[in-house]
């Protein structure tokens, strides 16, 4: 599913509803499901083996369940060994740059410093193996950029807003609940030049109940 940056934009007027409406229809896309998908195969509870019922035909026609059948079904956690894998064979050690220079220390001995890598911040390794292996898990995965500060948008808690034109990003939202229709639901929208919240208040659930709580904050 494709929500445009063009879609949008046109809906200044009712962004709240808009967004609970956008939201929820990429919810119930297939390629979300096959998310959620993932996550359980991750946490080794595989979905096919564990749903898997074998039945009985009778001369009829009708089928039963095989009650007789044994219960051994056993889960495997292969997906999860194999995402860890990949990734920490490309990433595990970090990254490195060839802008790198030789710093003297305070006793003289000269030091190999990777001044890229130190503008990047202390966390940039770490940060950067999450978002690799939430997108081997999901297909893809969102990271924010924000000054020195980075932000992993897994596939399950971000919509994109593409240009109908170039097919970048031009907006998106985060959004995020610890329990869907017992507890507050949080919406964040990034945009080009800032960010703002929406959410549930009052006892509502939902992404139809969406309210501006938050008004536009400039970037770093």
């Amino acid at each position: 599913m494709i929500t445009t940056f063009q879609e949008f934009e046109k809906h200044v007027a009712d962004r709240a509803k808009w967004l609970g409406k956008a939201i929820s229809q990429y919810m119930k896309s297939d390629e979300y499901e096959i998310a959620l998908e993932a996550d359980q195969y991750e946490k080794q509870q595989n979905t096919k083996i564990n749903s898997y019922v074998r039945k009985l035909y009778d001369i009829t026609g009708v089928t039963s369940v095989d009650f007789t059948n044994p219960n051994n079904r056993i889960a495997s956690n292969f997906f999860h060994r194999l995402i860890t894998q990949r990734v920490s064979y490309s990433l595990g050690a970090g990254v490195s740059f060839a802008n790198k220079k030789e710093v003297k220390q305070k006793d003289l001995s000269t030091k190999v410093v990777d001044s890229t890598k130190e503008l990047l911040g202390n966390d940039f390794d770490d940060i950067l193996y999450d978002t690799a292996y939430s997108a081997e898990k999901h297909g893809v995965c969102y990271c924010f950029c924000n000054g020195d500060e980075y932000y992993v948008f897994p596939m399950t808690e971000f919509l994109p807003f593409r240009d109908e034109y170039s097919g970048k990003i031009r907006a998106g939202v985060r959004f995020w609940c610890l329990e869907w229709k017992k507890r507050p639901v949080i919406v964040d929208l990034y945009e080009e030049d800032g960010y703002s919240r929406y959410m549930t208040k009052d006892g509502k659930y939902g992404l139809g109940a969406l309210e501006l709580v938050q008004q536009k904050l400039m970037h770093f």
